[in-house]
């Protein structure tokens, strides 16, 4: 009789121990972690993405840590299908694997299915993003609201990068970007839990306060002078 596969995810805010939960799981029941950080996929960055650390990543097969550059394409599509491909892999050996991570955009794409959406030429990509450092996030959020005022209301506009993929799409296609969301769940053949953790606000900001403290000690501002470079060329 065939064992229902399971993806058992562990969420949570920063500093809330995702990390050295989902290790201890995975040691118990000899499985493998699914990185669900959109930040720590990244190969150029580690310090200020809180990469785990090579004895953490030692103890546990890790998948989608430092997976590509900051110089590649990347989005939650592409994340959705690289990480259903890994899961079949993993569920010939495994009957739990585990994803670990805090991206909510990520997650869902795995749990839920994203939309497929049109492929956006470079050249708009490049004119938007460019727009965006000449003329801030004031310009592109009046920009969103004039294409499309439905996409206007659900997005954080906070999120430069939500706003700019949804002004990509809509460029490309003419269409708003709101019209391709057809926000139908897609059937997975494993079954899915979700913990979220969560501690003290004042313990969980004591947290954060030290990592950050540690992370300019072990060379945060050298880092980020060497990202400069990659600036132009994200969405």
């Amino acid at each position: 009789m065939m064992m229902t596969k399971h993806l058992v995810i562990i969420a949570g805010p920063t500093a809330s121990g995702k990390t050295g939960v989902g290790i201890e799981l995975a040691k118990k029941f000899n499985s493998q972690i699914i990185s669900a950080d959109s930040r720590q996929i990244y190969r150029e960055t580690r310090i200020g993405t809180a990469v785990p650390t090579s004895e953490q990543l030692g103890q546990v097969p890790h998948h989608f840590i430092q997976y590509i550059s900051l110089a590649d394409y990347y989005n939650a599509s592409m994340y959705e299908m690289d990480v259903i491909q890994k899961l079949d892999e993993l569920f010939k050996e495994n009957n739990i694997v585990f994803m670990v991570g805090g991206s909510g955009m990520y997650i869902n794409a795995v749990c839920f299915g994203i939309d497929d959406l049109p492929t956006v030429d470079q050249e708009v990509r490049t004119m938007l993003a460019e727009r965006f450092q000449l003329e801030g996030l004031d310009r592109i959020r009046e920009d969103l609201k004039r294409m499309d005022p439905v996409s206007y209301e659900i997005i954080d506009l906070n999120n430069h990068y939500r706003i700019l993929k949804a002004l990509e799409v809509t460029t490309q296609t003419g269409r708003p970007y709101s019209s391709f969301l057809t926000r139908k769940a897609r059937k997975r053949n494993f079954d899915i839990t979700r913990i979220g953790l969560d501690m003290d606000r004042e313990i969980l900001y004591n947290r954060i306060n030290a990592r950050v403290d540690s992370m300019v000690e072990d060379g945060l501002v050298k880092e980020v002078e060497g990202l400069v470079s990659f600036r132009k060329r994200m969405p």
